[in-house]
């Protein structure tokens, strides 16, 4: 049975040795003469070729039959418009598991990044091509090594292209999807005392203790207790843990952006370089420094391509937005084109100690206070002279909105308005780029807790896809 799932090409000699070519010939005259006689599609085949190819998916077929052969019996059913291109045997110079086929089929679409790609297969020697290629393997069947998606019939496929595990279409990328479950898994998340605080600190729910006890259940058959990444099936929880009619879409975006929002035990208002060390960043570094390269977190992305409709800057402090900035003049200057680009920002208050974060491990709060106060003065806010700066030791002072042990402006009685994120970035801008136009856009919904850049984020993406939505309709309407 070896040899079974393998090309005739691969598979003949091994089993009649030097009387191979004779067998060939022999099995092609047979298989001539009544294969198309004989061939049945499986159960709904045409039903999801025409679901895929209606939601405009590349689909292309990579098999260890004649090439010749596989063509003829798609077109026998009628197929062939379904498919950009079918590769068989003898079509290039190796077959699956080889991954040359994958390469060759995908070379037309210029794919660089071959983990957006899923091979379904029905064999290992399909799980094993997809791993080679690089690209995700999805069986048809059941297979029991712990990191490939099973799926039984063709509603499961279905489902699991559409699944919506994020934020409109967050996070469809399976590798991203396993990363960033693996990224809440090792803190602790999925711990029951974690998971129990999370669903009633978000509040909302109907009923509370049943999404804990589902939770908890799919982390029990997951293997996440105790935490061990190497024994941890992410991709069992991506399959099963908004796989239930207890979570609406809007259910599942919270979770995503209060786990995103307060990761690392993250207290509201905290800033990132104010969140002290943790054991399980020291235990298991190796494994969460993976995660974080597959989102993104760890290397720059270099662009792709030569031009781009938008290009949107996360707000951040002074020299986080500074370096982000030049990051894009950089690839402007050397003849990369952005159309538009936006920074997005939360509503945060500027405070020495953050603005004062320079190119290095250190923190120069005089260097925050200087800019701070330049910036104050050019956009004309009135300060108290005699104390021009502030810093709150206790809680019970603090003012609405302020944080202790940070320092703010002094405002003069009366000033009304607070130095923030936008005017920062409109002054950053300009400093980079000049008077090239760029949009800053403030917070537009406030949530109550540390997500204002997130909303800003979530209504952007939401005007973004209505703006080409009505660009490419008015294209369609011309066309017409």
């Amino acid at each position: 049975m070896e040899q079974a799932h393998k090309s005739l090409k691969d598979s003949f000699p091994a089993i009649f040795g030097s009387d191979y070519e004779k067998a060939r010939e022999t099995f092609y005259k047979h298989y001539y003469e009544m294969h198309l006689e004989h061939l049945k599609p499986l159960p709904y085949a045409e039903e999801l070729l025409i679901h895929l190819h209606r939601e405009k998916f590349h689909l292309g077929v990579v098999s260890n039959k004649l090439g010749t052969i596989l063509r003829k019996e798609a077109n026998h059913f009628g197929w062939n418009k379904y498919f950009y291109q079918m590769i068989g045997s003898m079509d290039v110079s190796e077959d699956k598991p080889s991954p040359v086929p994958i390469f060759e089929i995908l070379k037309e679409l210029e794919i660089e990044d071959y983990s957006q790609v899923w091979l379904v297969g029905d064999t290992p020697v399909d799980v094993e091509c997809a791993k080679k290629a690089g690209c995700i393997p999805i069986f048809y069947g059941k297979m029991p090594e712990k990191d490939i998606v099973n799926i039984l019939d063709h509603n499961e496929l279905i489902k699991l292209i559409k699944t919506e595990f994020g934020v409109d279409g967050y996070l469809q990328n399976l590798p991203q999807q396993k990363a960033f479950i693996t990224m809440l898994y090792i803190p602790g998340y999925f711990l029951p005392e974690r998971v129990w605080q999370d669903v009633n600190s978000m509040g909302g729910f109907q009923d509370p203790l049943l999404i804990y006890e589902h939770i908890l259940n799919v982390m029990n058959d997951a293997k996440a207790y105790p935490i061990d990444p190497m024994a941890f099936n992410s991709t069992y929880v991506i399959k099963n843990l908004f796989n239930n009619e207890l979570f609406d879409k809007q259910d599942i975006q919270d979770f995503i952006t209060y786990w995103g929002q307060t990761a690392f035990d993250r207290k509201i208002k905290q800033e990132r370089n104010e969140i002290f060390e943790k054991d399980w960043l020291i235990v298991f570094a190796e494994e969460y420094l993976k995660s974080a390269q597959v989102l993104g977190l760890v290397s720059k992305i270099e662009p792709k391509y030569r031009y781009y409709d938008e290009v949107w800057v996360q707000g951040a402090s002074r020299q986080a937005l500074l370096d982000r900035l030049e990051y894009i003049k950089k690839y402007e200057d050397a003849g990369i084109q952005f159309e538009t680009i936006r920074i997005l920002n939360g509503d945060r208050e500027l405070w020495a100690e953050i603005e004062g974060v320079n190119n290095g491990p250190n923190i120069d709060i005089e260097l925050g206070k200087i800019y701070m106060l330049d910036l104050a003065i050019k956009n004309g806010f009135k300060i108290n002279d005699n104390q021009p700066f502030v810093k709150y030791e206790k809680e019970e002072n603090l003012p609405l909105g302020r944080v202790k042990n940070r320092t703010y402006i002094n405002y003069a009685d009366g000033e009304t308005r607070v130095l923030d994120e936008a005017i920062m970035s409109e002054d950053i801008k300009k400093v980079v780029f000049g008077e090239r136009p760029i949009e800053v856009l403030p917070p537009v919904v406030k949530t109550g807790y540390r997500a204002e850049t997130y909303d800003t984020a979530y209504f952007q993406v939401n005007y973004f896809l209505m703006y080409y939505q009505v660009k490419k309709a008015k294209l369609i309407k011309l066309m017409c």
